[in-house]
């Protein structure tokens, strides 16, 4: 299922990019630990699948900046962050994907099928 979450992308200047991240979440099967013929499976952890990015808001010490107002350098961020989600850089697509993970099963219990 698609999910929306929202996360902060810190870069060494001090700026602050607030971004909506798309995931494809796939929730994990629970261990299953004894069959009635002696068997059972492991189970598998949850995951999602990087969609895409959306900045919202620019912060840095003296300055914020609204990406409605400003969306023609709003949509450049998107390309960066996008980037470097996909190569991995710094380990963000990792970080992005595991609190997504977390945000969506802390919230997990209040979902309506």
């Amino acid at each position: 299922m698609k999910i929306n979450t929202e996360h902060d992308v810190e870069f060494a200047n001090g700026m602050v990019i607030q971004c909506t991240l798309e995931f494809d979440y796939y929730l994990g099967e629970p261990e299953v630990r004894y069959y009635a013929d002696g068997g059972g499976y492991p189970g598998s952890p949850s995951t999602c699948e990087y969609l895409s990015v959306c900045c919202n808001t620019a912060k840095g010490d003296d300055y914020e900046v609204d990406g409605i107002i400003n969306s023609d350098w709003f949509d450049l961020l998107d390309v960066i962050i996008h980037g470097m989600i996909d190569s991995n850089k710094g380990g963000l697509r990792d970080r992005l994907t595991e609190e997504a993970i977390e945000q969506w099963e802390d919230g997990y219990d209040d979902f309506d099928y």
